[in-house]
């Protein structure tokens, strides 16, 4: 890409530190602090953020726990007063839930 082309800036802050060492390396590479920049950018390797993967079953049943709580939503919001009805419900999904999290924890201790 030529610098003609180059119509956008990007600014963002450093410490002083920060600037004295980009300083040094560009003065040490012989090239601007907008080429540095964009070197260090344009080759650096990131890395993938570290992230659990969920897998099928985990989905399946965050699905289930899902419409189980729209289900007590729905029974609240139409003026169901009967708490003693709605405990199983809410025990089941507080089961489920815990029962999910026991699961992703150790998948993600086996990968």
């Amino acid at each position: 890409m030529n610098k003609t082309n180059r119509y956008l800036r990007l600014t963002f802050r450093v410490s002083e530190h920060e600037m004295q060492e980009i300083d040094k390396r560009c003065q040490y590479a012989n090239l601007s602090v907008s080429d540095l920049l964009r070197m260090a950018v344009f080759t650096a390797t990131i890395k993938s953020p570290q992230i659990p993967l969920v897998d099928q079953q985990s989905f399946v049943e965050l699905k289930r726990i899902g419409t189980n709580l729209n289900q007590i939503a729905k029974a609240i919001n139409s003026g169901f007063r009967d708490g003693d009805r709605l405990a199983p419900g809410i025990q089941s999904i507080e089961k489920s839930l815990d029962r999910l999290t026991k699961h992703l924890i150790h998948h993600d201790r086996k990968d």
